[in-house]
């Protein structure tokens, strides 16, 4: 069986699945596949640790690695002993190219099908990929290349196939979701409607991370009049400092980021935000920090993710003066306190009440908010159940499931 180790966003864990259906549609059963990620120098460098284990702990496989790392440089993993293939972003998910390590395999069915598992939780479909905007910290456009859209109609394919195989809810993912169709004057509010217009078969539908400036009045009345577009929004936020988020060339203000998270909350009230933010960009100075601090409980996040600043090659603030490796670190520190802080806060406010869990695991799963739920019973059906919330532990609620519950599942 090919194995796939996935690094970075979303969109590359659905990428992982597609590489390992055409590896496994090659017959190549003896393949390690390393879909990397390149979005900071500590991802790059826990990829090629990755790729060293992987060769040193399965000498009978053979290594073949892709991604946006290797768009930025291949080199480092060509030479690499032990990796026999090198596979830039733009060809990964064509099993053409593939087929020349099929030859290799020690396997004849290199024709064979793919049958995908009966019932999972959680799928993933891709909307759009690539990226137009340059922010000054961001290699990505570098290796995804500029915004495109999915054509509709694949789109809807592909959502009606998760529902077919019996997922129970789909992720609309990619590089800048909030993008979707500016090619051909769409929104991605109306595909949100769309979708649950067409396949309301499907049980519930969330969107991964989104610009905070990108969204618009029509994706505000997806979330104000769509019941099954789950009320949780991720934005990518890096800053909330007026003059860093100059510097890294956003297209949000303060000001404007903090009257979009009134906007998502007016329009459901039940809304949960969560936030990327970085830590210690070049020009980011002391009182510039202590701004970003001050600001953040006006947000009302649940999930904070503090990233370190990392300096990419080829972009601008990769020429701009660093600060000391320990103040970049001891601000990501004091960002991830507040965080998690903010997530306690948030998590104590659902106690008491009964909410539908999309089971993941047989004592975990998570909430329409993107909240982590544990119990202690085995749940062994993957489906949406109404658990009652009695309290919290560490990062995640504590639920009970009963008999009476099993008698009510809703699906």
């Amino acid at each position: 069986m090919p194995r796939v180790i996935t690094f970075g966003c979303r969109l590359n864990a659905l990428e992982s699945e597609i590489l390992r259906e055409n590896a496994q549609k090659l017959g190549l059963r003896d393949v390690i596949l390393i879909n990397s990620c390149a979005v900071t120098a500590e991802a790059e460098r826990q990829v090629r640790q990755a790729v060293r284990k992987a060769i040193r702990e399965h000498p009978d496989r053979r290594v073949i690695v892709t991604g946006c790392s290797v768009d930025i440089d291949l080199k480092p993993y060509l030479e690499i002993p032990g990796v026999v293939g090198v596979l830039p972003n733009a060809r990964k998910l064509d099993v053409e190219a593939l087929r020349p390590f099929c030859k290799q395999a020690e396997t004849k069915d290199c024709e064979g099908q793919f049958s995908y598992p009966a019932s999972r939780a959680r799928a993933y479909v891709a909307i759009q990929n690539g990226c137009n905007h340059f922010c000054s910290y961001c290699i990505i456009p570098h290796t995804r290349g500029k915004s495109h859209s999915m054509p509709l109609e694949k789109i809807l394919f592909d959502v009606r196939a998760a529902v077919q195989k019996g997922y129970i809810e789909v992720v609309l993912t990619g590089i800048d979701i909030a993008a979707y169709g500016k090619e051909e004057e769409l929104t991605l509010g109306r595909l949100v409607s769309h979708i649950l217009q067409e396949v309301p078969d499907l049980p519930q539908l969330r969107l991964s991370s989104l610009d905070p400036a990108a969204i618009d009045n029509d994706l505000l009345q997806a979330f104000a009049t769509e019941e099954r577009l789950m009320p949780h929004v991720h934005l990518s936020l890096q800053s909330m400092s007026t003059s860093v988020l100059k510097a890294m060339r956003r297209r949000h203000t303060q000001k404007s980021a903090l009257d979009m998270c009134y906007s998502l909350r007016k329009a459901r009230p039940d809304i949960v935000l969560g936030a990327d933010l970085i830590a210690g960009f070049p020009t980011e100075t002391e009182a510039d920090f202590e701004e970003t601090l001050k600001t953040l409980p006006a947000l009302r996040l649940a999930f904070l993710h503090a990233f370190p600043y990392s300096k990419r090659p080829n972009t601008l603030a990769a020429t701009m003066l660093d600060l000391s490796r320990s103040v970049i670190l001891e601000r990501a520190r004091r960002l991830r306190l507040f965080a998690h802080e903010a997530l306690q806060i948030c998590l104590q406010q659902h106690i008491g009440q009964t909410l539908p869990v999309l089971i993941e695991h047989p004592l975990k799963g998570r909430t329409p908010h993107f909240m982590h739920v544990t119990w202690k019973e085995p749940v062994h059906a993957q489906s949406l159940i109404p658990m009652h919330i009695t309290g919290c532990q560490e990062e995640a609620l504590v639920a009970t499931f009963s008999k009476e519950c099993s008698t009510h599942l809703i699906l």
